[in-house]
């Protein structure tokens, strides 16, 4: 009797030490959990990986593709070669220019941008560009219509206005006796930020006295 009770616990130990090399083998946790199978010696660069169910060898995914940074454009797409992303392609991102360099840039030739006009009998323009968009109570209307009125290029009645004081030939206006050089120069720029026309107007008195 005490001879089979000794088989019987020498079985039982050989039956726990299988059991716990099996679920060594088969990395179950202490939780009874079942994450994944015994791993085999993958070949690299492949490695054990879970898919629809069955794990097996496969190539690891690629890492997250590359992007332009800001304020460039990605002009070439980037492929994966199996080790690494390659053929990436990026491009600055062109910035609009300012309007008013674009203004300054097209004044037409044998005019300058000089001295001071007051407009609407408080507004005085300089040399720099004004933003007539921007200014309170300005008719923003006017020049637009000006501007299609004889022929100039206008986007739409939603174009920026940018006036400046400039000098140019000596004319006659109207009535008046002396002849004078002060123009508005006008600049209009669509909504697009594109340059529609630039112009300039003269500026001064109509009539007057003279003296003879």
């Amino acid at each position: 009797m005490k001879r089979a009770c000794t088989v019987v616990s020498f079985l039982l130990a050989v039956v726990l030490a299988m059991i716990q090399t099996a679920n060594a083998q088969l990395n179950i946790g202490a939780n009874g959990a079942f994450p994944q199978p015994y791993s085999p010696n993958c070949v690299a660069p492949t490695v054990w990986t879970l898919t629809n169910g069955h794990y097996s060898c496969q190539d690891p995914p690629p890492p997250p593709a590359p992007t332009c940074p800001n304020g460039y454009v990605e002009t070439a797409s980037p492929t994966w070669n199996g080790s690494s992303w390659v053929g990436l392609i990026c491009a600055p991102i062109p910035t609009a220019p300012d309007p008013t360099t674009l203004c300054t840039a097209s004044v037409p030739s044998g005019y300058q941008l000089s001295g001071s006009i007051t407009l609407q009998g408080q507004y005085i323009i300089g040399a720099s560009w004004t933003n007539w968009n921007m200014v309170p109570g300005a008719n923003l209307s006017f020049w637009i219509q000006y501007a299609e009125g004889v022929g100039y290029p206008v986007s739409s009645a939603s174009d920026t206005t940018y006036i400046a004081s400039a000098r140019g030939p000596y004319v006659q206006i109207g009535e008046a006796c002396n002849l004078q050089n002060t123009y508005e120069a006008v600049c209009l720029v669509s909504p697009g930020g594109n340059l529609d026309s630039v112009f300039a107007a003269a500026y001064g008195v109509s009539n007057g006295q003279c003296n003879h």
